[in-house]
């Protein structure tokens, strides 16, 4: 144990109209073609480093079903040192893996374009971020992802342009902050196939143990509200008479959210698909 005993624990659960389940080797197909459906040729994974995956780390790889269909999948491994990522490519990023790893890499998550809408990359990732922040000995999570927005022939420099923020941030990135990761750096030559990124990826990290979800608080105010003080003003009374006057405004966002009240929020910026990927 690390933690102090505890008497008494506070639970708002909430049921999902889907399941989240480990992956199994009968879902294999069903991996397949959502690799095929989120992914540009040069950049998919082969089906030999999926099914891979599954027999390696099958603790790490999840499915997200909804009426008997897998509509996404969470790929991870576990690796010692992050600082291993400088030195080797999408491609053969799987061989990092170590079973007594401290570190979760976050290797893809796939949703179905037809089932883009509902929200579920979100609420994948949150899944998996709330799961590794229980297991022993895991002390952070990361992922080498991609932008979606930035232009090879443009005139800011990659570097550059992974820092921006508000209106000029990436939608992928601000995905990953959403959920309170951190953008770490651009990785050169990560997936040297991917043209429109110059090659490179983009290495985030979550510090699961103080992680700090920055969801928007919820909007209901849009009706009613015509300025963003009149907003933000009705988004705190919401938030103090549900939760009292003891929270701060992030800690607010994310009860709202995790109670279901969170009706709009960053992921409505979330590109057809969402990937740290390990393809080429």
């Amino acid at each position: 144990k690390t933690t102090p005993f505890c008497r008494i624990s506070l639970h708002n659960l909430v049921k999902r109209d889907y399941t989240v389940r480990h992956a199994q080797a009968s879902d294999l197909n069903t991996l397949y073609d959502l690799e095929q459906q989120c992914w540009p040729k040069e950049l998919r994974t082969p089906n030999s480093q999926i099914k891979a995956r599954l027999k390696q780390y099958p603790l790490g790889q999840w499915v997200l079903e909804k009426d008997q269909q897998v509509l996404g999948v969470i790929y991870s491994q576990r690796i010692d040192s992050a600082d291993q990522l400088d030195h080797c490519q999408a491609s053969n990023v799987h061989q990092l893996h170590q079973a007594d790893g401290e570190i979760v890499q976050l290797l893809a998550i796939n949703i179905h374009p037809q089932a883009q809408n509902l929200d579920l990359g979100n609420q994948l990732l949150e899944f998996m971020l709330q799961r590794c922040s229980l297991i022993t000995g895991i002390q952070q999570i990361v992922g080498v992802t991609l932008c979606k927005n930035y232009h090879a022939q443009g005139d800011i420099s990659f570097a550059d342009y992974i820092q921006q923020q508000g209106a000029h941030q990436d939608p992928i990135l601000a995905f990953h902050q959403a959920h309170g990761a951190h953008i770490v750096k651009a990785l050169a030559d990560y997936r040297p196939k991917d043209k429109a990124n110059q090659g490179y990826g983009v290495l985030v990290s979550y510090d699961i143990h103080n992680r700090e979800p920055q969801q928007q608080i919820v909007e209901l105010a849009d009706s009613t509200a015509t300025t963003t003080k009149e907003k933000a003003t009705i988004n705190k009374q919401i938030s103090c008479y549900i939760f009292g006057n003891n929270l701060t405004a992030i800690e607010c966002g994310r009860y709202l959210h995790e109670s279901g009240i969170l009706i709009q929020g960053i992921i409505s910026q979330s590109p057809p698909f969402l990937q740290w990927s390990e393809e080429n």
